[in-house]
């Protein structure tokens, strides 16, 4: 027992004395920090405005990264429950549905009504200057789907454009379909505040006042005394205003 507790007390020395060796060693090489030092440039914090710039990116980014979530998710149907032909059918319908989150997305910068006949003299030429000035034009010739409802896709699009412009003319309102357009356009104006843009089309004010007076009383540009660039220009510097 004795010869236990000699060997225990000579191990504890020794155990102490490496201790007390080793601090002193870290002491001797422990280089001291000059104050006055500053760190490498390439280890300094951020500056404020990459800071603020990463943070606007991850704020930006958060609502898209949901959006494409939302978009690529896939339905499904439980497993085992149904034939095997159901199954086959509803995930063929599923891929060639087109997802409405991705629908509400989209979103247009100007919606025309108008009649077909004046689509050559003087629609498509508008539609084409508006595109090539990057703005998104809906316009049915190539927005409508086949075999969806007209009403459904017309209801949409004047939902989803920010304005309207109507081109107004005497085949404008001899045709049912653009009357239904108005409609719809001017009830989206009692909902939020937004007026149509007509355009005069190969009409006078006082043809127009026997069609509709209360359209006489919004300004209207005329086909003949503004061109399509002019039109073009009055639209972009409205949606300019709109994103401020």
């Amino acid at each position: 027992m004795a010869t236990r507790k000699i060997t225990l007390k000579a191990t504890v020395k020794r155990t102490v004395k490496r201790t007390l060796q080793f601090e002193q060693r870290m002491q001797v090489n422990r280089i001291p920090l000059n104050p006055s030092i500053s760190p490498p440039a390439s280890q300094s914090s951020p500056s404020s405005t990459t800071q603020k710039a990463l943070n606007d990116f991850t704020h930006q980014a958060q609502p898209l990264q949901k959006k494409l979530e939302i978009v690529s998710r896939r339905r499904s149907i439980p497993s085992g429950i149904y034939t095997q032909p159901i199954e086959t059918l509803f995930y063929a319908l599923d891929k060639q549905r087109k997802p409405e989150e991705s629908e509400a997305a989209s979103m247009y910068d100007v919606f025309i009504s108008h009649a077909s006949e004046d689509k050559a003299d003087f629609v498509n030429p508008l539609v084409e200057k508006l595109q090539d000035a990057g703005i998104r034009v809906w316009i049915d010739t190539l927005e409508m789907q086949w075999g969806k409802s007209l009403r459904e896709q017309i209801d949409n699009g004047i939902k989803r454009s920010k304005f309207a412009i109507l081109v107004l003319s005497k085949h404008f309102f001899a045709k049912k379909w653009p009357q239904r357009e108005l409609d719809g356009i001017l009830a989206k104006e009692s909902m939020t505040g937004q007026s149509p843009l007509p355009i005069w089309h190969n009409i006078t004010q006082e043809e127009l006042y026997e069609f509709s007076p209360t359209l006489t009383g919004i300004y209207a540009y005329s086909s003949q005394d503004y061109s399509i660039d002019s039109i073009c220009k009055a639209l972009q510097l409205l949606l300019e205003e709109e994103a401020r």
